[in-house]
């Protein structure tokens, strides 16, 4: 099992049930629950002194600010780490969000925030080296009974199911799922009966699927047999578009982070 997890906290109630669910999971795995909260720098980049001086009281109004919503984050945090009896670690930075999670990644086997804001979810997947757990708002809960691997042959999928074996090793049902789209369908069938195999070699509960396409588009197919299936978390690898647009992900990727009404385990 994971013996850290680290979540993003906010001030806010759609913070307080991402860092419930991500209490929870920590409780499940007895790990340690580490909390960060983040706030970029109130000083801009190559301010002069004069305006250092005119606009001092607004840094330290902001400053103050960001002070008082981290403490409150942080009570709460520590609430819901005792109600859950799991040992609380807790970050404050002056920076990027993103950047701050990024950096303390390297202390977690896997990373859980929100999927609200498109940048911050960007640069996490693409730079933390570790499965990340997009959160909708609203979901307090994981408990990955139900789990759909969204498969595909690709070094990002097959990273994706190794990070997240174990939270497959504890689902009552996994489902591998590749839609076809093009592909022979006796590779695409050789393909999943592989990581079929494989999973259940780990002692996972797993079957495969390869559904046609159709008129819906491949992240469509996922979430419609996630929904069918009662699934309560899609894992799935996380491509990038271009290195150029690192800001920019796949269609299938994107579709997923931006509809899926139930967690995603996303790897890069």
């Amino acid at each position: 099992m994971y013996a850290s997890v680290l979540v993003h906290v906010e001030h806010g109630a759609a913070s307080e049930a991402r860092v419930g669910l991500a209490a929870g999971l920590a409780q499940r795995c007895k790990a340690r629950l580490i909390g960060v909260a983040a706030h970029p720098s109130v000083v801009p980049a190559g301010a002069d002194a004069g305006a250092l001086a005119f606009s001092r009281g607004v840094y330290m109004e902001e400053e103050q600010r960001f002070r008082s919503a981290a403490l409150a984050a942080e009570n709460r945090f520590r609430t819901l780490a005792a109600e859950r009896q799991v040992i609380p670690e807790w970050r404050t930075a002056w920076d990027d969000p993103g950047t701050a999670i990024v950096r303390e990644a390297c202390f977690a086997d896997i990373v859980i925030v929100g999927r609200e804001r498109y940048r911050r979810r960007s640069e996490v997947l693409l730079h933390a080296g570790r499965p990340v757990v997009m959160a909708p708002q609203g979901v307090f809960e994981l408990s990955g009974r139900t789990v759909v691997i969204a498969w595909k042959d690709t070094r990002e999928a097959r990273r994706a199911v190794g990070d997240a074996l174990p939270l497959l090793k504890a689902a009552e049902s996994v489902h591998v799922l590749q839609v076809r789209h093009g592909g022979p369908p006796q590779d695409e069938r050789a393909s999943v009966n592989a990581v079929v195999c494989y999973l259940r070699w780990h002692g996972v509960c797993a079957h495969g699927e390869t559904p046609a396409r159709g008129e819906r588009s491949v992240a469509d197919e996922v979430l419609r047999y996630a929904q069918e299936h009662g699934a309560d978390l899609i894992v799935a690898g996380a491509y990038g578009q271009s290195r150029m647009r690192e800001m920019a992900f796949g269609g299938v990727t994107d579709m997923l982070l931006e509809r899926s009404p139930v967690c995603c385990c996303l790897s890069h």
